[in-house]
C-alpha cells in the first residue's frame, strides 16, 4: 500500500477516519433520496460518504490490506473491545500492532 489515503468522490480520506462500511445498499424509500442503492462509508466525525458497489469492494480491500491483511479466521478476538459504541479502524490497527499480528 502506497498511501494511507483513499479517494472517495472528490475527497482524499485517511483510512484511519473510516469507522465502518455498509454491507448492504441504502434504501429508505424517500422520493427525494439521493443515495438510494449506494453504500455508506461512515467517518469518525458523525458524517458519511457514499460509494457504489465496486468502490465499496475496493475500499474494503484497502482497509483489509491496511489492517494487516488478516482474513476472518486469522483475526484476533476483538470481543474485549465491544464495550465501546464503535471501534475505529485505527484502534484495531493499534491493537493488532501490540498483539504482533500485523
Amino acid at each position: 500500500m502506497n498511501s494511507p489515503l483513499v479517494k472517495i468522490d472528490d475527497k482524499h480520506v485517511p483510512l484511519y477516519r473510516i469507522v465502518w462500511v455498509s454491507d448492504v445498499p441504502h434504501f429508505c424509500g424517500e422520493d427525494d433520496c439521493m443515495h438510494e442503492g449506494e453504500y455508506e462509508v461512515r467517518l469518525d466525525v458523525d458524517d458519511s460518504l457514499w460509494v457504489n458497489r465496486s468502490e465499496r469492494d475496493s475500499l474494503v480491500g484497502l482497509l483489509n490490506e491496511w489492517c494487516g491483511g488478516a482474513n476472518e479466521d486469522e483475526r484476533p478476538d476483538w470481543k474485549c473491545l465491544t464495550t465501546n459504541s464503535y471501534i475505529t479502524v485505527r484502534a484495531l490497527t493499534d491493537l493488532s500492532c501490540r498483539l504482533g499480528t500485523q
